[in-house]
């Protein structure tokens, strides 16, 4: 998500005295917002993600991936669907032979996800500053702000990630 030195110019930090501070609440605001948003923003990793289809010819995806990103898509039988049969399109896999991914049918999906540190969406980065500098801020009462709940975010953060929160029906 964001970089150590990210952080310290935001924090306006210039020594290295507590650069394993600073990259402790890096790690925490960005497991925090990965939580509430549903997606992974650490570094990109492969993941198999289990989909199943409403019908149509677009498969929802968990967040959304590059067109290089999706390594394999296979059925419930575990056979292979031809990577010639469908696209990336952020969100979803769109199917481009025509057909439609089966009712209720089940898919699992290869994806690499994640972003490269340094890079990622710009309001959820500025989310991660946000906490990290409230973090930083309130390190010596740490030990509350942590206890019972977690990382309690500043309202600012709450209105950058409540677009991308999923409703739950």
């Amino acid at each position: 998500m964001i970089t150590l030195a990210d952080a310290k110019a935001h924090l306006r930090v210039e020594d290295s005295a507590e650069d394993t501070l600073i990259s402790g609440y890096i790690d925490a605001a960005t497991e925090h917002i990965e939580g509430r948003v549903g997606w992974r923003l650490r570094e990109p990793t492969e993941l198999t993600w289990r989909l199943y289809s409403n019908g149509s010819d677009q498969l929802w995806l968990h967040q959304p991936i590059g067109a290089d990103d999706v390594l394999e898509v296979r059925d419930s039988s575990g056979d292979e669907v031809d990577a010639g049969d469908y696209v990336s399109r952020g969100y979803y896999l769109l199917r481009t032979d025509g057909y439609r991914w089966p009712l209720g049918h089940a898919f699992e999906v290869d994806v690499v996800a994640g972003y490269v540190a340094g890079s990622g969406r710009s309001d959820l980065m500025q989310a991660c500053r946000i906490i990290v500098a409230d973090l930083y801020e309130q390190r010596q009462d740490l030990a509350q702000t942590m206890a019972g709940e977690g990382i309690q975010p500043l309202g600012q953060v709450d209105r950058i990630l409540s677009r991308y929160e999923r409703v739950r029906v």
